[in-house]
Parts: structure tokens; C-alpha cells; sequence
């Protein structure tokens, strides 16, 4: 878009002022630059977004922030798109039919992985009123469908000897990086599956959430740890061994117990989220 309206109120927004500064400006960056369309999903990637946002900006800056803003649910990263969660409130087009149209114009245009994530980041109001708009232009949204993000993890990497040994480690440290990626991703999922099941998201520090989230998606994938979840509830009314937790630390403490009752009755614990 070539031009948008900036809304002076954003900084007395109370996540705004908790930012830093480079965080502050980033943030911005990210909701305000011209690429941003009316769905509020677009590709850049981040050697264009360290060019534009200046030299005050390092590349470590930049990966903290987005690092932030997808764990806080604020933006999505997938591949090189990104996704604001409400960037409808800045936009005037959700009752507009012709500009929709538009909208639509740009929905068809993604990627399907990036339909797919668009479609479970967004508020469920917001994609209601997507699958209203749409269905008037004769297009029927995709809602409703279950999403699977994928986490690429090897236990056998850099296990060779000798010369081998050395390029096994260069292979691990490269999945290392695609393991970060997609966890980051994947970290939302987590959280909105969790209050599915529980009705609200996980609360605490670091320590509570946050570490032990990253660990169980590196260690056992994501729809493994979802199915778990949802497993161990379901089942728990009529199997009194199934461990209960209330933080994601206690579902890593408790993982072994879990899965080993899944074992004995001889069901799956993956399930599609």
C-alpha cells in the first residue's frame, strides 16, 4: 500500500511503551512500512528490513525483537512473511466490499502454508468477518480446518566419524538454525492449544512457559506435544495415572509418565492442532 494512516495514539499503547527503543522502532517498521497490505501479511525479508530500518539496527537487534514480538502473539514469522495479529484496527476495508475485493485479490495470492497460518493467527472474530466479506464476492474461506506446523529434527545428525564427524557438526548447527525458526512458529500454536484445552493461555515467567515450550517442540515435534495435551485431558476422567499439570514445566517434568500411559492403552497422543 502506498500509503497508510498513522494512528498517534499507538504510543500510548501500554506494550509500545514497555518496548526499547530499537524495539519501539522495529515494531513500527513492521505495521507501518508500504509493503504492508490489507490482510496485514506480506513478504520481507530480513536482510531488507535491516537495510530499511537503518544502521542504528544490528542483525542481533533484529532477531531479539522478532523473537519478542511472535512469543507476545503480536507478529508471526513464517519463512519470509509476517503476519500482524490486528493489524485490522489500522485498516478501513472490513466493511468495505470493493476494497475486500482487493483483499481477497491478495488472500489468493499466498502462498498455501502462509494461507494456513493467516487463517489460525488471526482472531477468530476477525476471520469471521474475512469469511462473511468473502463469501459476498463468492468466495467461501477455508475455515474451520485443522493446521500442522512442522518442526525438522534429527537425533541422528553429526554422528559420523572423522572428516564426517566435522561436516556432521556443520549439518547441525544448520538444523539448529531451521529448528529455531520453526519453533518460534510454532510457539504460538502451543499457546493457543493450551487454552483450547484449559480456557486460558499459559501463565508465568521464563522458567514456567516459555524454555519449557521450545523443549518439548525441539525434542518430540509439535503435534506430539499438542496431542498430549489433548490426549491427557480427554482421557484422564476414566484413567486416574494420567499425570494432571498446570504450567508447561509440569508437562515437561511429568512427559515420561504421560506418554507411558498412552503407551498402555495402546493409543496415539498425535493429533493434527
Amino acid at each position: 500500500m502506498k500509503s497508510r494512516q498513522f494512528n498517534s495514539k499507538i504510543f500510548t499503547d501500554p506494550y509500545i511503551q514497555r518496548l526499547t527503543l530499537v524495539q519501539r522502532w522495529l515494531y513500527i517498521f513492521y505495521i507501518f512500512n508500504e509493503r504492508v497490505n490489507w490482510l496485514g501479511t506480506y513478504e520481507i525479508t530480513d536482510r531488507t528490513a535491516l537495510f530499511e530500518a537503518g544502521e542504528g539496527v544490528s542483525e542481533k537487534d533484529l532477531g531479539e525483537a522478532k523473537n519478542k514480538f511472535q512469543e507476545d502473539g503480536k507478529l508471526l514469522f513464517v519463512d519470509d512473511f509476517i503476519l500482524i495479529r490486528n493489524s485490522e484496527k489500522f485498516e478501513a476495508h472490513m466493511t468495505n466490499k470493493q476494497l475486500m475485493a482487493s483483499a481477497l485479490k491478495q488472500f489468493l495470492e499466498l502462498p498455501d502454508k502462509i494461507k494456513q497460518a493467516f487463517l489460525e493467527f488471526k482472531p477468530k472474530e476477525i476471520i469471521k468477518q474475512y469469511k462473511e466479506m468473502f463469501s459476498s464476492l463468492d468466495y467461501k474461506l477455508p475455515v474451520g480446518y485443522k493446521v500442522s506446523y512442522t518442526v525438522a529434527y534429527s537425533v541422528d545428525e553429526g554422528k559420523g566419524k572423522g572428516k564426517e564427524k566435522g561436516k556432521g557438526k556443520e549439518k547441525g548447527k544448520e538444523k539448529e538454525k531451521i529448528i529455531s525458526k520453526s519453533i518460534n512458529s510454532n510457539y504460538i500454536v502451543f499457546k493457543e492449544t493450551w487454552k483450547k484445552v484449559y480456557g486460558k493461555y499459559p501463565t508465568g515467567g521464563a522458567k514456567l512457559v516459555d524454555y519449557p515450550i521450545k523443549r518439548l517442540i525441539k525434542a518430540y515435534t509439535l503435534d506430539k506435544v499438542c496431542g498430549a495435551i489433548i490426549w491427557a485431558e480427554t482421557n484422564r476422567p476414566k484413567n486416574k495415572f494420567i499425570p494432571s499439570f498446570n504450567s508447561p514445566l509440569e508437562l515437561e517434568r511429568k512427559w515420561n509418565t504421560l506418554i507411558n500411559q498412552a503407551k498402555r492403552s495402546k493409543e496415539k497422543v498425535i493429533v493434527k492442532v
